[in-house]
């Protein structure tokens, strides 16, 4: 428009800089990430320990999945620290067999997906399924079921087995942990079972996956486990380490 007051043009600059001010600040603000994840592979390898209080910020967010675990208890204090010390390696290891990494993936595979009441015929028709999968040879087949059966055998998996029947086991169970600085851990649990009002945390590991990292990495990252499920029910938690 012609002839236009200079207050009026000197009050539109004014509210356009206003303006481009806010839009810059919106932006700044959006892109600074509101929360930092990590896995807990990430957040074990660094060193970490679980802070003696965790946010408080229980209420729901500990588990992604409502039922897997118990949901927190409004208002419950915080566990203490989890030591690495605590965690149990048992090892069920018993002469040569097979290395490497696709042998690994195989035991994991099969362990994962095997019913933990699978006997030995069941057990080595599930390793022949995740054998072809990963192209594994014979003697990798046949040492992974002999394997798993030994694990299946286990006092620990016989326990796991009691508290599946009770509907207090869980398998291949994400969970999340959010801790005092706003970090949040994520990770996944093999094998957890409750049993007179406390949980036990089970990871397995290959001999050349301890070799590799250090049982101490594997330690901190089993603790995690443990202190996460404990926030997330209220009940204690012990960690193990079954080394396959």
């Amino acid at each position: 428009m012609k002839d236009v007051p200079e207050s009026i043009l000197h009050e539109g600059r004014q509210e356009y800089e206003k303006w481009r001010a806010r839009l810059g600040a919106t932006i700044v603000s959006g892109s600074a990430p509101s929360v930092s994840a990590r896995t807990a592979t990430e957040w074990a390898a660094a060193g970490d320990t679980i802070p003696a209080r965790t946010a408080e910020v229980a209420e729901k967010r500990f588990v992604e999945q409502p039922g897997l675990f118990d949901l927190p208890l409004p208002g419950a204090p915080a566990r203490p620290e989890h030591s690495t010390a605590a965690i149990e390696i048992v090892d069920v290891r018993r002469g040569d067999r097979p290395g490497g990494t696709r042998f690994g993936e195989l035991v994991h595979a099969v362990l994962a997906s095997t019913p933990l009441d699978a006997d030995h015929e069941a057990v080595h028709a599930l390793t022949e399924v995740q054998a072809r999968m990963l192209s594994a040879p014979p003697d990798e087949v046949a040492t992974a079921t002999e394997l798993v059966a030994r694990v299946l055998a286990h006092d620990l998996l016989g326990r796991a087995r009691a508290a599946a029947a009770r509907g207090v086991c869980r398998r291949e169970t994400p969970l999340t942990l959010s801790l005092a600085d706003g970090t949040l851990i994520e990770g996944v649990v093999d094998l957890a079972f409750e049993e007179n009002g406390a949980w036990t945390i089970i990871d397995y590991k290959t001999d050349r996956e301890l070799a590799a990292a250090g049982e101490d990495r594997y330690r901190r990252q089993v603790a995690f486990y443990a202190a996460a499920v404990a926030q997330a029910t209220g009940k204690p938690a012990a960690g193990v380490i079954i080394r396959i």
